[in-house]
This record gives C-alpha cells, sequence and structure tokens, in this order.
C-alpha cells in the first residue's frame, strides 16, 4: 500500500516521491546558495576591511563607507554566521533522520541461559542502541507460551512484532533495516509537510 501510494501520480504526472525528492532537491539548492553568496561577501568585505585598514593601498572608497566603519567587522561576521548556518541547515536536509530517534516502536530478544549465539546477538543490537528503543529480554526457560516456538532458534529478535533474526543477528542486514527505516521515516515526515494540494477542477 505505501508502494502504491508514493507512487501515486497528480495532476501534472509527477509522482509523490519525485515531488518530495524535488523540494528538498530545491530546498537544499536554496541554502546552499544562500551559504555561498554569504560567505562570497563575508570574504569580500573582509579584504576590502584589510585594504582600508591594514594596507596603503590607493584605494578611493566612498564617503558611506567610511561613515560605516564601526559596524564592518560586524557586518563581516554576521555574513560568515549567515554562510554557517545556512551551510548547517542545507546538509540537515540531507541527513535520513536523526541518529539519536528511536526506528522502531519496539524490539525483544528471546534467550536461553547459558546461550553465547544470545550474548552476541545482544552484543550486535547495543551496538545500535541509539536508533533503537530499549531491548526487552525475554527468557524462554521462564515463559513457557515462547519455549516450544523458539527453543529450536535461539536467540530471536523480535523487531515491532515481528521475528526478523533468528540463531544470528547479522549486523549487515539489521543496519540495513534501520537504513531503510530511517527512509521510510524521513519520507512520512516530508509528506506531513507537504502543501496541500489545490483540488483539482477548481474554478472551472
Amino acid at each position: 500500500m505505501l508502494a502504491v501510494f508514493l507512487c501515486w501520480q497528480g495532476g501534472e504526472g509527477q509522482s509523490l516521491v519525485g515531488l518530495i525528492m524535488s523540494e528538498h532537491v530545491s530546498t537544499r539548492w536554496v541554502n546552499s546558495n544562500v551559504a555561498m553568496a554569504f560567505l562570497l561577501m563575508g570574504a569580500l568585505l573582509s579584504c576590502l576591511i584589510f585594504a582600508d585598514r591594514w594596507t596603503t593601498l590607493p584605494i578611493n572608497f566612498p564617503s558611506a563607507w567610511y561613515r560605516s566603519r564601526n559596524f564592518h567587522v560586524l557586518l563581516c561576521v554576521c555574513f560568515y554566521v549567515g554562510s554557517w548556518l545556512a551551510f548547517r541547515h542545507a546538509k540537515s536536509n540531507v541527513e535520513i533522520q536523526d541518529a539519536t530517534h528511536p526506528v522502531f516502536q519496539s524490539v525483544k530478544l528471546y534467550t536461553r541461559e547459558s546461550c553465547h549465539l544470545c550474548e552476541q546477538a545482544l552484543t550486535v543490537l547495543s551496538d545500535f542502541a541509539d536508533v533503537m528503543p530499549e531491548i526487552i529480554l525475554v527468557d524462554l526457560d521462564e515463559n513457557p507460551e515462547f519455549l516450544e516456538r523458539y527453543s529450536m532458534h535461539v536467540p530471536v529478535v523480535e523487531i515491532d512484532g515481528r521475528v526478523r533474526f533468528r540463531g544470528v543477528v547479522s549486523r549487515v542486514l539489521l543496519r540495513r533495516m534501520i537504513e531503510s527505516r530511517q527512509r521510510q521515516l524521513h519520507v512520512s515526515a516530508v509528506v506531513q509537510h507537504l502543501p496541500a494540494r489545490k483540488s483539482e477542477g477548481q474554478g472551472g
């Protein structure tokens, strides 16, 4: 259903994914260009301040330049700060998801006593603790309802109610799952901020 929704074609023949990517590419482009413009203006103003105050170059500045000399350094700093903020905002648009935000609702690890693979599984999961909710440990020996189901496949990792790993937790596959989920959350967040589309036939 999500794939169908994302591939839905609007009135102009552009998919929702296309709208999302277009919006973010446009935002990055604007922020990057604003940052570059501020940086260039700051660099140019720095050169002019240096030429005016610390060189003997025969440069005839307009009278307005000399009347506003007290504000030149402050204006130069503002240009550099504005450039840094714009670059930072442009970079933040590229990031898929905040690294400290849990990407799953729940993670359960079914274990048994003296299980070496269970310890390894917990270690792998803990390596991604910054994007994981609290890992719930379920001891199969104390939960007979799960013992018969999972006893031959320990450890078992259940993520958001679905069994994702049995026996061995692959670090590579787990990372791919996290990245995929981050992309989904990113798309969902962008969709929520998309402006409402005008109803077709309005004014007709």
